[in-house]
């Protein structure tokens, strides 16, 4: 349930945030225009949503069982400590590559995600299978990889089906999906492994077929959206584009902009008295 207000807060806050914006101070945007309700219209944001929520239930519930799994195993906190390191450790490094690779133009932009979710799809089937401590850390540093090479592209995912005005609502609909899924998916997950003989192995399977689903709405989606993505602009001409854009505005614009920075910034210091 935090998870789930939690994305919710994320979504206002970045409505607010688009709303103190240069773009929303000069025009005065009503809030119909900051937060992109028509999204919801659009087949390929309803397919990234139904991934959200597919992603939230299976690797993000995964993660709540755990402790439970290797207790079961005769493991105690410390195995269970050791599983989140080595998966921190693959999430941490995962991170770091796919962001260094996507700024060479050798790197395809986005390939990474669909190529992500079976990795920590395999990942959740067989975790349940390694009887020895460094079997299931092995097993969860490969997750957090499949973890970080899905999540770290994402953003620019969105940016190029939908628009970069759009990405903060985007964001803010997916962190309430994604809050969603984790709340429906430890529930559900919960309810199978204290109801049922397997007990947290069952959870698991529970877990490893929201992966799955998940994995079938992202290939659907990038079929659906394959030609779009593959004319995407690189991260690289996206910025420089931004760039251009920005320079190339007038100039009785740029000047209202700065006497409006410079005359909330004044108001904004405090006086001191002598």
């Amino acid at each position: 349930t935090l998870l789930v207000y939690s994305g919710a807060a994320f979504l206002f806050l970045a409505s607010a945030a688009a709303c103190r914006s240069r773009k929303a101070r000069n025009y005065s945007l009503p809030p119909a225009q900051i937060v992109k309700f028509a999204l919801w219209r659009q087949p390929s944001f309803l397919l990234v949503m139904l991934a959200s929520f597919c992603f939230g239930s299976s690797l993000l519930s995964f993660l709540l069982f755990i402790h439970k799994s290797m207790a079961e195993r005769g493991m105690g906190h410390p195995a269970a400590a050791a599983v989140f390191l080595g998966q921190g450790l693959g999430n941490l490094l995962t991170r770091l590559l796919v962001s260094a690779a996507q700024q060479q133009a050798w790197y395809p932009l986005r390939a990474s995600i669909p190529l992500a979710g079976p990795v920590w799809t395999t990942g959740m089937a067989v975790f349940s299978a390694p009887r020895s401590l460094a079997g299931c850390v092995s097993v969860g540093a490969v997750g957090g990889v499949g973890f970080g090479a899905y999540i770290t592209p994402f953003s620019s995912l969105l940016v190029a089906l939908f628009g970069a005005e759009r990405l903060a609502s985007a964001n803010g609909f997916g962190a309430c999906l994604v809050g969603l899924g984790t709340f429906c998916g430890a529930t559900v997950g919960g309810a199978i492994a204290s109801r049922t003989k397997g007990g947290t192995a069952n959870a698991l399977l529970f877990t490893t077929a929201m992966g799955a689903a998940n994995c079938c709405v992202t290939a659907l989606l990038f079929l659906r959206e394959r030609r779009r993505l593959r004319e995407a602009p690189p991260v690289e001409a996206t910025q420089s584009a931004s760039s251009a854009a920005q320079l190339s505005e007038p100039r009785g614009l740029r000047d209202r902009d700065s006497r409006l920075t410079s005359r909330t910034q004044t108001s904004s210091t405090p006086r001191v008295s002598a």
